[in-house]
């Protein structure tokens, strides 16, 4: 069993409270739900990552249970509270992991997705206990293979491992707009494509309809749906019965008079001793209230001056922190105005006294409430209402709800004077919730397997999946140009530097916008920003405060400094191969293949037949062997001897630039026999050769018009290669011919045969074998 003696042993160890009903049933009785309707402030967050960790250390279930918690939110403002919160019930428990290098299969480790500089190598340790917790975009962009923020070299380790052997926990899904339907269809995907090994999806929220569940591919009719039992029902009866009235059904203000609106906020609504909650539809919305408020206090001297504060999804790591430390502290409660975005709709641990809101969709109001008066400790709390503008009913749109979302929710609030949670719980049950328009298919999905860049050096765009169009974003960090350097010269951006904006609050005609190019290693002018992006902005054209996070005005230039940059990989990288150390092609496939046996006996559950693992450990005894090839031996600084070396202490640029050894090893591999899966998953194992190849824009053709691709001409000649165990890999001559579309005189092209293995396999569990290879060959390299 474990070391505890039952589950509420557990659970008040990691929490220092006893659970509920519910959080003891979903983590003890039968298969996990696939639906949880828990109302706001009950503990969703804790009794699902404690359900997953209970099951992982309980020996009955610990085979049924995936060894990745993928936790799903809707905002980034939630992720790292989330993270705080996991890193603290596993302390508590002593099962918390945070080795460098895992080697405590009993432990759990915790990592975070956010863009740029994402948590270290969490893709490295298939076999462990990994909580991953982040946002919609960065975890949909990767299990749709183009995950943003993030190298495309690195797409398909994210894309497999988020699509095996994971536990999705989509949390607050009324807030996930069109990205709520590509999660079901990808889970329809999972289940009629091949997984090496299953996965299973929760969806969570307080307002739940399950008809939101089902598309095109994702059936609801057989979903198990868990709702709070009778017994927690009655011990919540307090916190459910809070009392939240409207002191008038009219409204506090109008829609854009934020003078009168600051105002009526600080000398009729706020109450001095108490926190005051101020909601407000959009980021300029909340920036300008903000504003308008801190002028009534400007040149007053009053100690008795609540303390003002801004929350909204636009501020850097460090900034959001403090002003989250500060709100979460009930002791600053004591006299506080917090004037927020939809960030504090979930996950967030406050109460509040009074409460002003903008009209939004009934599920964002429900769990706007669910933050005041959170616990029933105030003996009344007041909610009031912003108006909507005055052409309401002629406006064609209103960001960022649609405009019966607005309709639904001015109708049912119209008499209203109860807003406890009991009374709500009531009310809009058939709302408002339209059906994306924009659905993923599975031709689409199977489609995106391919991370070949088109000739612009473009990928498909899935940002359609993920956001609605007005919600599209991109990560940007603001670099201090040094004396004359007129292009960045800096690597990739620590996470701490990053601020997420909407790609149309940024105008590229009126400031200097920089992307990295990954096939060249460098920083590029950007005049078209695409979603998911990471752009470097210029820090002396402003945009950003500590207080008012991104603005996007020229004035603002309070932007602290953070040193810390990595070093981003790019097309003729080789960064594995300068280990420190030398090591020939075969002292390097050795290690190679005993990290590949023990990874497969570690994966207990992995569903491969014999051939699909014969065709692995070929691919792991031949990955390696193009290193043979003239160029990247030419490129071996000092080596102590002549032999084919795989590792060594440094490497210089190679002589034929964009040349990729591991295309010479599929090429030598096909020419000698060996099958088309194993000739893939060796080509795959650094994810810059997969479904094709052609020349690149960079690279300098043979003088005799001879085919050529990424620093490979025909005719090349790989010398033999000895390899462990006796293998020897002959001579071989490099032949293009593969590249060109049809049937040659070599057979089928390198495309036919990428597809027919596609088609065989599914782009799940071809994913995870590539995978697989991928991660032996970066341990053998440590």
């Amino acid at each position: 069993m474990t070391q505890y003696q039952s589950f509420e042993d557990f659970f008040k160890k990691a929490t220092g409270v006893d659970p509920y009903c519910w959080q003891k049933e979903i983590a003890t009785l039968g298969d996990l739900p696939d639906i949880l309707e828990i109302p706001t402030g009950l503990g969703k967050t804790a009794g699902s990552i404690l359900a997953w960790i209970w099951r992982r250390i309980n020996s009955q279930s610990k085979d049924s249970t995936p060894r990745r918690l993928v936790y799903c939110l809707p905002m980034r403002v939630l992720v790292e509270q989330t993270a705080d919160n996991a890193v603290k019930f596993l302390k508590n428990l002593g099962l918390y992991d945070d080795s460098e290098i895992r080697q405590d299969k009993t432990g759990f480790a915790v990592y975070t997705l956010l863009g740029g500089d994402v948590d270290n190598d969490w893709d490295a340790y298939p076999e462990y206990n990994s909580i991953v917790i982040g946002t919609q975009d960065m975890l949909l962009s990767r299990a749709l293979m183009r995950g943003y923020s993030m190298s495309p070299y690195r797409w398909p380790l994210h894309f497999s491992l988020l699509n095996n052997d994971c536990l999705w926990v989509f949390d607050e899904i009324q807030l996930m707009g069109t990205g709520l339907e590509t999660s079901c269809q990808l889970g329809g995907f999972r289940e009629n494509l091949k997984t090496a090994i299953p996965c299973k999806s929760i969806w969570m929220s307080a307002t739940l309809d399950p008809k939101w569940l089902k598309t095109v591919d994702h059936k609801v009719f057989n979903l198990n749906k868990y709702t709070l039992p009778p017994s927690d029902l009655q011990a919540l009866t307090p916190r459910l019965n809070a009392v939240k009235v409207r002191p008038d059904t009219g409204f506090l203000s109008g829609f854009k008079d934020f003078k009168e609106t600051a105002d009526k906020i600080v000398n009729s609504v706020h109450e001095p001793g108490s926190l005051t909650l101020v909601v407000l539809n959009t980021v300029k919305r909340a920036q300008e209230l903000f504003a308008e408020i801190n002028k009534l206090f400007k040149n007053k001297k009053d100690q008795s001056a609540p303390e003002i504060l801004l929350l909204h999804s636009r501020f850097r790591p460090p900034e959001k922190k403090e002003i989250l430390k500060k709100l979460l502290d009930r002791k600053n409660h004591s006299n506080l105005i917090c004037i927020a975005t939809q960030v504090i709709e979930a996950g967030l641990d406050i109460s509040a006294k009074n409460m002003v809101t903008d009209i939004s969709s009934w599920s964002s109001l429900v769990q706007r409430l669910g933050r005041l008066n959170r616990y029933g400790e105030h003996e009344t709390a007041g909610i009031h209402f912003i108006d909507v503008p005055d052409n309401f009913d002629q406006a064609t749109k209103l960001p960022p709800y649609d405009l019966n979302d607005y309709k639904y929710t001015i109708k049912t609030i119209e008499n209203l004077t109860d807003f406890s949670i009991q009374n709500i719980s009531t009310i809009g049950r058939s709302f408002e919730r339209e059906p994306s328009k924009t659905i993923i298919r599975k031709t689409d999905f199977i489609e995106l397997f391919d991370t070949t860049p088109d000739l612009s050096g473009m990928h498909i765009d899935i940002s359609v999946y993920i956001r609605e169009t007005d919600d599209r974003s991109v990560s940007v960090f603001f670099h201090h140009f040094e004396n004359d350097e007129k292009t960045p010269d800096c690597g990739l951006p620590a996470r701490d530097e990053l601020v997420n904006i909407l790609i149309a609050d940024l105008d590229t005609r009126k400031r200097r916008v920089f992307s990295w190019n990954y096939l060249e290693g460098l920083w590029q002018p950007c005049y078209r920003p695409a979603p998911g992006m990471m752009l470097l902005l210029d820090a002396d054209e402003g945009g950003y405060s500590t207080t008012a996070g991104y603005t996007g005005v020229k004035n603002d230039k309070d932007i602290p400094k953070i040193i810390p940059r990595s070093v981003a990989e790019h097309d003729s990288s080789d960064n594995y191969a300068q280990t420190g150390r030398f090591e020939t092609i075969s002292e390097h496939t050795e290690k190679v293949i005993n990290e590949l046996n023990n990874l497969l006996k570690n994966l207990k559950n992995l569903d491969l037949d014999e051939k699909e693992l014969a065709a692995l450990h070929e691919a792991a005894i031949y990955h390696d062997t193009g290193k043979a090839h003239e160029v990247f031996q030419k490129a071996v600084v000092n080596p102590p001897s002549f032999s084919h070396w795989a590792k060594m202490v440094a490497m210089k640029r190679y002589k034929r630039p964009g040349f990729r050894h591991e295309l010479a090893s599929a090429i030598a591999m096909l020419e000698n026999g060996k099958s088309d899966l194993s000739v893939y998953l060796a080509a795959a194992h650094h994810g810059k050769v997969r479904m094709s190849f052609r020349s690149m824009p960079t690279e300098i053709p043979p003088d005799d018009g001879r085919l050529f691709a990424r620093g490979v001409y025909d005719g090349d000649i790989l010398p033999q290669v000895t390899l462990p165990n006796g293998v020897t890999l002959p001579p071989t001559k490099m032949n293009l011919e593969y590249m060109e579309l049809g049937r040659g005189n070599s057979g089928e092209s390198w495309l036919s045969r990428t597809l027919s293995l596609l088609e065989q396999y599914g782009p799940v569990k071809l994913s995870f074998m590539e995978t697989i290879l991928r991660i032996s060959d970066w341990r053998a390299s440590r």
